[in-house]
């Protein structure tokens, strides 16, 4: 709890969302042993991604049904996370997961 002293007896973890409009929110808890870089990002990106396109299949008469277009808004980040997500992006579209990834980059900050 906020402003609780637990007397250094917490579990620190990270806790990162990813919301999917429309079709779900996804939490992912990150231990603190786990490095906070490209690969995790990319990582909780593609599960998120797999999770809400299964969330969103389930909610409709289509099952396996997936759009061709997606738009991964993020928030700001390192030039390497970066370069990696903008890659990915790339290499999806390349091999006809989706038509289109319109990958939006937050300001830093927001």
């Amino acid at each position: 709890m906020h402003g609780s002293d637990l007397g250094g007896g917490a579990y620190h973890v990270k806790l990162v969302g990813s919301l999917a409009h429309g079709a779900q929110l996804t939490l992912h808890i990150v231990p603190p042993w786990v490095a906070d870089d490209a690969n995790l990002a990319t990582t909780l990106l593609l599960d998120a991604t797999v999770r809400s396109l299964e969330a969103r299949s389930s909610q409709r008469a289509t099952p396996n049904h997936a759009p061709r277009r997606v738009r991964w808004q993020v928030d700001g980040v390192s030039t390497n996370w970066g370069k990696v997500t903008f890659a990915l992006a790339a290499d999806m579209t390349e091999k006809g997961i989706f038509e289109n990834i319109d990958l939006v980059r937050n300001p830093v900050g927001t």
